[in-house]
């Protein structure tokens, strides 16, 4: 077993008096009941008990818990610490004749002399409770208890512990037991805490406390209950029952030591006098014996009237005196005579003194104590002695002395002390309480208005005063008068009201001045206000007796201050000057203003009547004392003029007494002087400027050229060294812009992006944009990062992104562990700001093989996003992975337009490209620019926008038809469509309708649904607003038709009259906004309802809106087909260029009066419908000369008589398809023109027994008269009519031309203009090209000066502009395409052109170089042509349609198909006007129509019509067409010796030898030259055209000629530019042997080629040439060549590259 250590040790309190000790240890060992265990120990101690466990680990649990004994609460408590200390004993079995101080010098010998502090005795039962002034050692204390003895009796000593006990006396006699409990519980009041119980016996009471240690905080505090001072001692119950001994201090000398706590009664008996040796022992009171000593009479006197006296002895201590006898006594007898007599006669002086005890409520002693010391000194004499008892616990007043001056001392102290008391017992009763004012405007108005009428009112009960500091109302006194004099300040303060206003930052600034502040509250108090302010910085409070106060406060104090600047027009830094400052201080002083400098602007600050004197002073010192400056502004050329020729040197001079400087600087004219020098000189340099421009005159140039010299070539620049030599400045002002790109639009429909711009808008409506940085910076909603096919994401472009998304998503990778080249993986972001992140592969370039996968990575990546907005891509496979940045900028945008024209109706509206460095930038970017310009001629066309004119309302067949954007679900119709999947499941909008037409729309939908197989079904429509839904299964776009008209059925058999229905399949079904709008407007017209009236669209999503109503607006409509035959109202005539008018008209057209009408026939040549019609009524003689010219319908359209026909002429044709009809529209056209047909009418092509769709015709046909109007300027036709048979197709072309004409206006438009192809007259903000003017502005100092620099200017732009005609034959074989190339190569050149190709002229005005750039650029696409030429001539390629019927491509289509052939490639794309139209596969033999996937077989057919030379050796197989095959000859041959003799004849130089002789075999260039010898033979049929020439060259130029030809890349660069920039050939062979034309090779040898050279006719050559001359004025007629010597030609020069043919290089030697 454990023993018991003072960490087991616990102490309870509070048990009931019913409760014994063996109650408290069963309850305590009781382990269920208390959490305790086994007990080694109890013991009582007071009103507690002291346990001690076994084992202490039960403490913490006991202390846990909650014990209750008996009804009472035990309150259970650890203190260890006490059980080492020991300041107090109990001692027991006390002799009952031991006297207190006798038991006091035991008890402090027994413990080692440690001093006593109290002891309380009680004789009675001989027990004592003894307390020490520090810890003793109660082991040695014990053992020295047993070794020592008092009275020789042992005494018994234990400790004891502290007391929970208190003794309360002086209470009221009507005192409760229940008010003593609260008082004493009440911890503020007395300082005490939870009571146990209470005794009360009389005035006294015992109060018994929970806890021991509340004692000596109840002992410390001065305890007042019921008014009444009470007094509290410790009481400690061990020392047995209570006796209060009231006579304390009394007179019989017991205990008169012994402080004033509760004694106890003693029966010890006086012990005998002992008179042999022994002194007379004879109580005295102590204080009467300190007053008898303390006079030497006294003791002089006693001793005198005593007998036998040898001493007496004053034992004040024992309050005893001690009398010896002076001879020894014998006898009790003799003793007890002497005793007597001493002892009377002592008796007898003792009696003459008195002493009185005055006793002092403890509360009050030290207030009393004080005021009694002046009495004391005054009483002090020698009749009497006051002494104050300066205890802790007695608290009194002694008075000791004569008997007769005793009672007079105790009546004055008596009424003293009584007075005194009384005031300090009132001043006890008296509080003192405030109330604190938060707000400093309600105490100063209490302070003003209220505090002395208040004092005076209650007149010092309580004192009211006032603490300023601190904004509190002090009030003394006693509580009821407080109370009182609380609720009256309080109203009167409740009375003010406190506002916080707002004030501007000036009054703020200034209420921080106090002398600011202080003038406002005089300002106040000046008017009489009761009313406050305050200011805490950043508030302003304002308290009021009344509302109106306050705002006449707020009205006052916005005008109280004011804030003034003054623009300080010269530099500030004066303001930094001690002139300034002094005089800033001054002011200061003076105003109540504050100044504060921000920069330019002088803030005046301060008392309203103060600012504007300040100011006043202010600007007058700046005036006087600052020399400011200004800069003179005007009109850049006026300033420059200023600036260069100084004409404002004479203003400064006379203004030089207000110190006026005028500096001109690089571009500003600065002013330096005094205010009013800076006035005097802005006005007289004004004078001079407007002088200066009213002068000014001004040379407008309007001219594309003209303008171009000043947009681009800085024209200004090139201005400046004339103006400087005239005297003058030139100011040039631009308006408008040299752009090609015009953008004209119908009204409401946006257009694409302007050229410039970083994003393009396609025709779909969707943005693409070119942003740089990184990727990781983008927003979107997917974002594509390009990563190897083992998705390393730490590396490249997407480190960035990881970074940012953390290691999820590598671990989203490792879901996928692996992607291809070629393919994507999509993956949760991470913490990456996006929806998705799609990981491309792309693999390497690897010489070209990588585009076909990246084309499929970004094709998918589109496809994926299709769903969301957005989408970020960066420029994918540019880094390591080695794609050429022009090729990927070139899939990018090719993939994102094929994606938005395939997905018309997607959610995809943004597509950003994220590109990094320059060079992959400015590849985008330059492909963005040709896009622009792309879709800005696009949108000219109006091809696929939808006019505001447009209905989105009208009768189709039968029936009305609406389409509006907006829920299905909302629309308030007999019934709505619902389509549903193949699997009966719900999409969106099934999920829309069960939600908002509630559980019965799905359980009808559940019930009736297996009936969907066999066709639609009907449901009743819920909480919708319309009455039915039609279900109905959503087929594919070839079944959907039949499916609307399926609903249509059923809506009218169940007599619905209006049906709604949405963009049927667009959704999750796959059909393209397109298809669907189509068959439900095809489905629509062809059903014929009986109860059906009124059919509504409903778009949900915008985008497709468009497409919905211009599907709406070109189906025929019953109320578009109106109007007779012929008879054509204004609507449905169109007027362009207000020269050619387009018409469409219902009718037969064989009966048309126009000067041509059209004929289709088929393939074969056989006549169609209309031709047969055409024969019958026109007569025999068309059919017999339709029959003699229908062999070149292979090759184009033919032209015969009319014969009976009211036309004159009739233009026949093969039918075209879709594909090829707006070209055969536009040969007719051409036709028509070069036959000089006035009117021509074209049939609805195509639409009869060909099924082609009257939308597509009308579309195709009408485009293709646009596009012939506007290129080709006609000037014979002047009318063009559309005659449709079916009367319902009418309004489809009707639609076509509102699409793309104004019906009400008309334009003027010059010949080829680009920029004006829109025919819509509404226009963006971008500038045509001839909209351009340049306006140059001259300035000088005199008229006459104006004049000069005019003209100069003027003749100095004349000087660069040149006009020009150029001539060529084959212009009339130029088609739509070469004509736009040449009119762009004008546009991008600036030229004014004008194309006549019944002339054959192009005239052309311009600058120089650039006339001289763009017939360069015409000779190239004349060889071009000549190319093409020769190839058609050669070979014809044709694709072979469905019907098995040829299709000839034309020249420029077929020289590219056979060149990709000659050049080995599997493919080519043949364009149409915009985009490539065919995919031509050479290897499968087929092509594809792009637009519609069809794919035809192709064929080649060669027709070569020039025989080459028979000299020639036979070409090797696999030598293609257009390489050259060199011959060495023999020299043996008869060829190579004729070649040799011309050689050596031609040259007078000795030649060592002629080394070697090749013959030059070039196909394709032997052609070039034949077809062009052709066309000089016959233009120049009387002279010789070709002449053999020699041309010396480089050996490493050989390869190239033999290859190219004389092209001027590589030769004549050696023979300089003497006779003009072309090839130059000699007549003998020694000219061309000459080092600058041949020099030798590495091995000494020379190189001439002998060369066929069509010199045609010639003149004389000059340097600057740079084509042969013209032969006179007519600029278009020019020489073949031009030569050194007209009489006497030794060398020629010619300027086209076929114009020459090397036949043999020479390889020589010379001597």
């Amino acid at each position: 077993m454990a023993s018991a250590g003072t960490n087991s040790v616990l102490y309870i309190y509070g048990a009931s008096e019913n409760t014994d000790q063996e109650t408290i240890e069963n309850y305590f060992e009781n382990k269920r009941r208390s959490g305790g265990g086994e007990i080694s120990k109890i013991e009582r101690i007071g009103n507690k008990y002291r346990i001690s466990y076994e084992d202490d680990s039960v403490i913490p649990t006991v202390l846990g818990r909650t014990h209750i004994i008996n009804g009472a609460k035990l309150t259970v408590k650890q203190s260890a610490d006490e059980e080492n200390e020991c300041t107090r004993l109990l001692v027991e079995s006390i002799p009952p004749n031991t006297s207190y101080d006798a038991l006091l010098y035991f008890m402090e010998s027994v413990t080692g002399d440690i001093g006593v502090d109290r002891m309380y005795y009680k004789a009675n039962n001989g027990k004592a409770l003894v307390m020490f002034e520090e810890n003793i050692d109660f082991d040695t204390t014990e053992m020295n208890t047993r070794k020592k003895s008092i009275n020789q009796r042992k005494v018994k000593i234990s400790p004891t512990g502290v007391t929970d006990c208190v003794l309360v006396t002086g209470l009221p006699s009507n005192i409760t037991s229940d008010t003593l409990e609260l008082y004493f519980e009440n911890k503020r009041k007395s300082g005490g805490g939870d009571v146990d119980h209470v005794t009360i016996k009389g005035t006294s009471a015992l109060v018994y406390f929970s806890d021991p240690t509340v004692v000596d905080s109840v002992l410390k505090h001065d305890q007042c209950i019921c008014r009444t001072n009470i007094t509290v001692y410790p009481f400690y119950d061990v020392l047995g029952t209570l006796e209060l001994d009231d006579n304390n201090d009394s007179d019989d000398g017991k205990n008169v030591d012994t402080p004033y706590h509760p004694t106890f009664k003693t029966d010890r008996p006086i012990p005998p006098l002992v008179y042999s040796n022994q002194a007379l022992k004879i109580p005295v009171n102590k204080h009467i014996m300190k007053f008898i000593i303390s006079h030497d009479k006294y003791p002089t006197e006693v001793r005198n009237n005593l007998q036998n006296v040898s001493d007496i002895m004053w034992q004040i201590s024992q309050a005893e005196c001690h009398i010896k006898s002076q001879n020894k006594l014998q006898d009790q007898t003799t003793y007890e005579q002497w005793r007597y007599i001493n002892e009377k006669k002592f008796s007898e002086f003792v009696a003459e003194f008195d002493m009185k005890i005055i006793r002092i409520n403890r509360h009050f002693w030290f207030e009393i104590r004080n005021s009694c010391f002046d009495m004391e000194e005054k009483m002090n004499s020698g009749d009497v002695v006051i002494q104050m008892d300066f205890s802790s616990t007695n608290h009194k007043v002694i008075i000791a002395g004569l008997r007769c001056y005793v009672s007079d001392a105790q009546y004055q102290i008596n009424k003293h002390v009584q007075e005194l008391q009384h005031k300090l017992e009132k001043e006890a009763n008296t509080v003192t309480d405030h109330i604190a004012c938060v707000n400093e405007g309600k105490f100063e108005l209490f302070q003003r208005f209220a505090f002395n009428s208040m004092k005076q009112q209650f007149d010092s009960d309580p004192i009211i005063s006032l603490d300023t500091a601190n904004k509190r109302i002090i009030m003394k006194g006693d509580k009821v008068s407080i109370n009182v004099a609380k609720v009256t300040i309080m109203e009167f303060l409740n009375k003010i009201d406190c506002n916080i206003v707002e004030v501007s930052a000036v009054i703020l600034e200034m209420l921080e001045d106090k002398n600011a502040f202080d003038h406002f509250v005089q300002l106040m108090q000046k008017n009489k206000l009761k009313a406050a302010i305050n200011f805490d910085g950043d508030s302003v409070t304002i308290s009021g007796m009344t509302s109106g106060e306050i705002k006449t406060v707020k009205k006052m104090l916005d005008d109280a201050f004011i804030e003034n600047e003054i623009v300080i027009k010269s530099n500030s830094r004066f303001l930094e000057g001690d002139k300034y400052k002094q005089f800033a201080t001054s002011l200061q002083q003076e105003y109540m203003v504050k100044q504060k400098c921000e920069g330019k602007i002088l803030r005046v600050v301060g008392v309203k009547d103060h600012v504007i004197p300040v100011c006043q002073k202010l600007e007058q010192f700046i005036e006087r004392n600052v020399k400011m400056k200004c800069v003179f502004s005007t009109e850049p050329a006026v300033l420059s003029y200023m600036i260069k020729y100084q004409p404002h040197r004479q203003i400064a001079e006379s203004l030089r007494e207000h110190h006026v400087s005028i500096l001109s600087q690089e571009n500003k004219i600065i002013i330096q002087g005094t205010s009013q020098g800076l006035k005097l000189a802005h006005e007289k340099l004004t004078e001079l400027s407007t002088s200066i421009k009213r002068m000014a005159k001004c040379a407008t140039f309007t001219k594309k050229g003209e303008c171009k010299l000043f947009f681009y070539d800085n024209g200004e620049v090139l201005l400046k060294p004339i103006g400087e030599e005239k005297e003058c400045v030139y100011s040039v002002a631009t308006e408008g812009a040299l752009t090609k790109a015009t953008v004209l639009k119908p009204p409401g429909v946006p257009s694409s992006s302007p050229p410039g711009s970083n994003d393009l808008l396609t025709l779909e409506r969707t943005s693409v944009k070119i942003v740089t940085g990184s990727i990781a910076d983008k927003k979107a909603d997917y974002i594509v990062l390009p990563c190897s096919s083992d998705l390393n994401l730490r590396t490249g472009v997407a480190k960035a992104v990881f970074e940012k998304a953390g290691t999820v998503l590598q671990y989203e990778c490792k879901k996928v562990k692996q992607v291809k080249d070629g393919d994507i993986a999509v993956i949760n972001p991470g913490k990456f700001p996006c929806k998705q992140i799609i990981l491309a592969v792309v693999g390497v370039w690897d010489s070209g093989t990588g585009e076909s996968r990246l084309r499929a990575v970004i094709s998918k990546c589109l496809n994926a996003a299709s769903k969301c907005v957005s989408i970020a891509i960066p420029a994918i496979g540019t880094g390591y992975m080695g794609f050429p940045k022009d090729e990927v900028a070139f899939i990018f945008f090719d993939e994102v337009i094929k994606f938005s024209k395939n997905h018309p109706g997607c959610n995809l509206q943004e597509i950003t490209f994220v590109v990094y460095d320059k060079n992959t930038t400015d590849a985008f970017f330059k492909r963005l620019r040709d896009h622009q310009k792309l879709f800005a001629l696009r949108s000219t066309y109006g091809k696929t926008s939808v006019a505001a004119s447009l209905s989105n309302q009208r009768i189709v067949g039968h029936i009305s038809v609406e389409i509006e954007q907006g829920d299905l679900t909302k629309e308030n119709c007999d019934a709505i469509l619902h389509p549903v999947s193949s699997n009966l499941s719900f999409g969106i909008i099934g999920q829309t309708i069960v939600k908002d037409g509630g559980k019965s729309v799905a359980d009808q939908y559940s019930r009736y649904k297996s009936g969907l197989k066999s066709g639609p079904i009907t449901t009743d429509a819920g909480k919708l607003r319309c009455a039915k839904i039609i279900h109905f299964i959503c087929p594919n776009s070839q079944g959907l038709k039949y499916a609307i008209e399926s609903c249509l059925a059923e809506a009218d058999n169940k007599g619905l009259t209006s049906v709604s229905l949405p963009a049927v399949g667009t959704g999750g079904f796959g059909i393209s906004a397109t298809d669907s709008a189509c068959a439900i407007i095809g489905a629509i017209s062809g059903f014929k309802p009986t109860t059906l009236t009124s059919i509504r669209i409903v778009i949900f999503q915008t985008a497709m809106l468009r497409t919905y109503i211009t599907e709406l607006n070109r189906f025929p409509s019953a109320s578009g087909a109106t109007g007779n035959a012929m008879n054509v109202s204004a609507l449905n005539e169109f007027t362009i260029d207000n020269k050619v008018i387009i018409s469409v008209h219902h009718g037969d057209i064989i009966e048309c009066s126009s000067h041509a009408i059209v004929n289709t026939v088929a393939n074969d040549g056989e006549l169609c419908t209309i031709g047969k019609s055409i024969i019958k009524h026109g007569g025999k003689s068309i059919r017999k000369e339709y029959t003699v010219k229908k062999r070149e319908l292979r090759k184009g359209p033919i032209i015969t008589d009319g014969g009976n026909l009211s036309c004159q002429k009739i233009l026949h044709t093969v039918t075209p398809n879709l594909n090829n009809m707006k070209r055969s529209v536009i040969d007719l056209l051409q036709l028509a023109e070069n036959n000089q047909v006035t009117s021509i009418a074209l049939p609805a092509m195509g639409t009869g027994y060909f099924k082609i769709p009257p939308n597509a015709a009308a579309r195709n046909m009408t485009d293709a008269v646009l596009d012939f109007v506007k290129l080709n300027n006609p000037q014979s036709i002047r009318e063009i009519r559309f005659i449709v048979f079916e009367k319902s197709m009418v309004p489809s072309f009707l639609t076509e031309l509102k699409l793309k004409l104004d019906a009400t206006t008309t334009y003027k438009d010059e010949a080829l203009d680009i920029g004006q192809w829109g025919p819509f007259p509404h226009k963006e903000n971008i500038l045509k090209v001839n909209a351009a003017v340049v306006k140059v502005h001259v300035y000088a100092g005199s008229d006459k000066d104006v004049e000069i620099g005019l003209k100069s200017v003027i003749d100095f732009v004349d000087k660069q502009m040149k006009y020009d005609v150029y001539k060529q034959d084959s212009l009339t074989d130029y088609n739509y395409h070469r004509l736009k190339k040449i009119q762009d190569k004008a546009e991008c050149l600036c030229l004014d052109i004008h194309i006549d190709k019944r002339k054959c002229t192009i005239s052309m005005e311009g600058l120089k170089r650039d006339i001289q750039a763009f017939r360069d650029e015409l000779d190239n696409m004349k060889k071009v042509s000549d190319i093409e030429k020769l190839c058609g001539a050669q070979v014809k390629w044709y694709y072979i349609d469905s019907r098995n019927c040829d299709h000839q491509f034309d020249d420029m289509e077929s020289t590219l198909i056979e060149t990709a052939l000659n050049e080995k490639k599997t493919s080519v794309y043949i364009p149409n006007e915009f985009e490539p139209q065919y995919h031509v596969d050479l290897q499968a033999e087929q092509c594809t129509n792009i637009q519609t996937a069809e794919t035809w077989k192709i064929k080649r057919e060669s027709s070569t019509g020039i025989a080459f030379p028979k000299h020639w050796t036979e070409m090797p197989k696999d030598l293609r067409v257009d390489k050259p095959h060199l011959v060495p000859l023999s020299s043996s041959t008869q060829e190579y010796k004729d070649v040799e003799t011309r050689f050596r004849n031609s040259t007078a130089k000795k030649l060592k030898s002629v080394d070697n002789i090749q013959r030059i075999q070039n196909r394709q260039l032997y052609e070039q030259y034949s077809i062009k010898k052709r066309t000089f033979e016959d233009k120049n049929k009387l002279i010789q055209n070709e002449w053999t020439l020699y041309h010396g060259t480089r050996a490493d130029s050989v390869i190239s000629i033999a290859h190219d030809g004389f092209n001027r890349s590589y030769a004549g660069d050696a023979a300089g530019t003497w006779y003009g920039k072309g090839c130059y050939f000699a007549i003998n062979s020694e000219y061309s042997m000459q080092d600058r034309y041949s020099p030798k090779d590495s091995n000494g040898q020379k190189w001439m080629f002998e060369a066929r050279v069509l010199v045609g006719e010639y003149t004389q050559g000059s340097k600057e040439l740079r084509a042969p001359p013209p032969k006179g004025s007519n600029q278009a007629d020019r020489y073949d060549s031009v030569t050194d010597n007209v009489n006497n030609p030794q060398a020629f020069t010619v300027f086209y590259d076929y114009q020459a043919y090397p036949d043999y290089i020479i390889t020589f030697t010379v001597a």
